[in-house]
């Protein structure tokens, strides 16, 4: 567990190679390590304790008395012991004695130690990197002596910390500072200014391009160039914003401070697109721009989710965000054909439709319209979820902004499921997406959506708000030009037409026996189909809720009984459908739902149309298909899927 005598760790790029096979060994050995202290922790808690209590107060008081002259590997290994002391207690942390006590228990006496002798200052970079490790990992001790953060934050913001001469210590310090922030984020009011201002010169991006291969050609760029420096810089910015949304500061603060942050990543993205230095040739430039982007996300990442109605709460700051979200769209519109620019733009509009909330909403029509064109198969995958996300938080006034992009985007993802794989890496993309496409479809009917797929061409009545007789024709005069404009600018998406291209789909992937989960998803969509539009048509619906939402739909009964009722039995007939197979059995169950719900939804014409037609196409027999019948109309769920998987047995044998 000691550093060796011969290891002088981290001043050179040999001894950071010892420093990392150290860290290794240590984490190989960490599990038998820790057995052994779990061992002698279970016969004598109490002697281990005594033990380690004595060795880590000794080591902290011995430099209190003597500073650096300790060695720096006692230092750190009183640090490290410290460290996996917590891990060997049994139960949970205990800090004081006794809860509400002000006693400290020997865990709390030994982190107090650890803050009062200043050991974060040994002049060694292992030392003050572990205390950082402590103090992350005891947050709570902080929560009952909240009087050792200020020590903690100033050994974090100075050169022991985020302002490390070394790389590795710096990065690693920017990421423990985060989770210290965030662990202990209602206890940071007072120190808000007083850090913003120690880390505001740790807030330039300045991207690099990654080290040329060995064989002396540069390798591709992605978003993770530069590496760990920028992804952990990253964590900074993230506690920045946790730091300014503190409730405790007060709002004309909040905007000036989130001014101080934003408006230099914002003019940095206004002078690489400037026509001096505008240069998408130069690999650097798209490089540059995607780091401010990512940057101003995760800022806004750090603030508090926006609840639900949110818009009309008053937040100040939330102008600061729509200003960098106008210059990023600028930057998606030019520049969408690389993939970084459009992985950024992704994510920081997820973070700032996180802490705006509706505000974003009339940005993501064009936010949409600039990525889908350009999206890989990769990109769909995490932007189908982003747009069941938005489409589960803000639903009451998202419909007009999921019709508008339902069918550009199904008719992407078909794009990419109908080409043939390069590969086997391609294949399982591919099957991802098709998930990933049955996931959002699912979600729509979930969120009670789904009039989204059966939209027509009928405008919402605006009714003119008048006055008086004076004013009738100029209201009437507006509405008309509205609805021209409308017409004429952006003719309304209609997708009614399409839907039984999706529902094809649908029906596809329920044939597919080779693929169970999706089969199931499938089968399940079909199930909320019919429970959404298969009411008879010849009956008027006593519904109010609106087109498309629980009211039969013209041509869907037809759908249901050639279609749905089909593939609902030859299916489970396919010697390939396998009822030990656990996802072929939560199908089963779908398939099972199925029926059970087109005859609540059908009744006697349901009946009349399996006795009369269905039945005697595939050659049921008379006595079975009664029986079958009978089952159908009498049993609940879980007797029916038990009958229903006996005929399926019998008609296979």
């Amino acid at each position: 567990m000691r550093y060796d005598d011969e290891i002088d760790w981290g001043y050179g790029e040999e001894e950071a190679e010892e420093e990392a096979l150290f860290i290794e060994l240590r984490k190989v050995g960490r599990t038998s390590l820790k057995g052994f202290s779990d061992a002698i922790a279970a016969i004598d808690d109490a002697l281990y304790t005594s033990y380690v209590h004595s060795v880590v107060i000794g080591t902290f008081d011995a430099f209190e008395k003597l500073g650096a002259e300790v060695d720096w590997r006692e230092a750190e290994l009183a640090l490290h012991v410290l460290y996996l002391f917590g891990e060997a207690s049994r139960g949970q942390m205990q800090f004081v004695v006794t809860q509400g006590s002000t006693t400290l228990a020997p865990l709390g006496e030994m982190l107090l130690k650890m803050v009062t002798s200043k050991i974060s200052t040994y002049p060694h970079p292992s030392v003050p990197l572990q205390f950082f490790e402590n103090a992350v990992r005891y947050y709570q001790f902080f929560e009952i002596r909240p009087e050792g953060i200020p020590d903690v934050l100033e050994a974090f913001v100075d050169t022991r910390g985020l302002h490390h001469s070394m790389r590795q210590i710096r990065s690693r310090s920017w990421y423990l500072f985060h989770r210290f922030v965030k662990f202990l984020r209602p206890k940071m009011g007072n120190y808000v200014e007083i850090v913003l201002g120690s880390i505001q010169d740790l807030l330039v991006i300045q991207a690099e391009l990654p080290a040329p291969s060995p064989s002396g050609t540069d390798s591709n760029i992605s978003a993770n160039n530069s590496g760990s420096t920028f992804d952990s810089q990253l964590y900074l910015f993230e506690a920045v914003g946790m730091l300014i949304s503190h409730e405790a500061i007060p709002a004309e603060k909040q905007v000036k401070y989130l001014e101080a942050v934003l408006n230099p990543l914002v003019k940095g993205i206004q002078e690489n697109m400037s026509k001096e230095m505008y240069n998408p040739e130069d690999e650097l430039f798209p490089l540059q721009l995607h780091h401010l982007i990512m940057a101003i996300g995760s800022v806004a990442k750090g603030f508090p989710e926006a609840p639900n109605g949110a818009a009309s709460v008053q937040r100040p700051w939330a102008v600061v965000f729509k200003q960098a979200t106008e210059i990023t769209l600028m930057v998606l519109e030019a520049l969408n054909r690389f993939e970084k620019i459009r992985e950024a733009t992704r994510f920081a509009f997820s973070r700032l439709v996180h802490c705006l909330g509706a505000e974003m909403l009339p940005y993501l029509p064009p936010l949409i319209n600039s990525l889908l064109n350009e999206f890989q198969v990769t990109e769909l995958l995490d932007f189908l979820p982003f747009v069941g996300l938005i489409g589960h938080k803000y639903k009451p006034v998202i419909f007009n902004i999921l019709n508008d992009l339902l069918l550009p985007l199904v008719n992407k993802v078909f794009g990419f499921l109908n080409q043939t794989p390069s590969g086997t890496d391609e294949a399982v993309l591919l099957l991802d997406l098709r998930k990933a496409y049955l996931t959002f479809v699912i979600q729509l009917f979930n969120l009670d959506l789904e009039s989204v797929f059966v939209s027509d061409c009928e405008y919402p009545q605006q009714p003119p708000i008048v006055t008086g007789q004076a004013d009738a024709f100029h209201s009437a005069h507006l509405i008309g030009l509205r609805l021209w404009l409308s017409v004429l600018l952006a003719s309304p998406i209609v997708n009614r037409p399409h839907l039984n291209m999706i529902l094809q789909s649908v029906l596809h992937y329920a044939n597919d026996t080779s693929e169970t989960v999706t089969q199931k998803m499938a089968f399940g969509i079909l199930l909320k189909t019919v429970n959404a539009w298969g009411g008879s048509a010849q009956q008027p619906s006593t519904s109010t809720e609106p087109s498309g939402v629980g009211q039969p739909l013209p041509g869907f009964e037809q759908f249901m009984f050639e279609s749905i009722v089909r593939v609902s039995f030859e299916v489970p007939m396919k010697q390939s459908f396998n009822l030990s197979d656990g996802q072929t059995v939560l199908a089963f169950g779908e398939i099972s739902g199925i029926q059970k719900a087109i005859y609540a939804k059908q009744g006697t014409r349901f009946i009349e149309y399996m006795r009369g037609v269905y039945l005697p196409s595939i050659q049921c027999p008379p006595n079975m298909a009664e029986d079958y019948l009978q089952a159908l109309q009498q049993l609940e769920m879980r007797a029916f899927k038990k009958f229903f998987q006996a005929f399926i047995q019998n008609s296979k044998s």
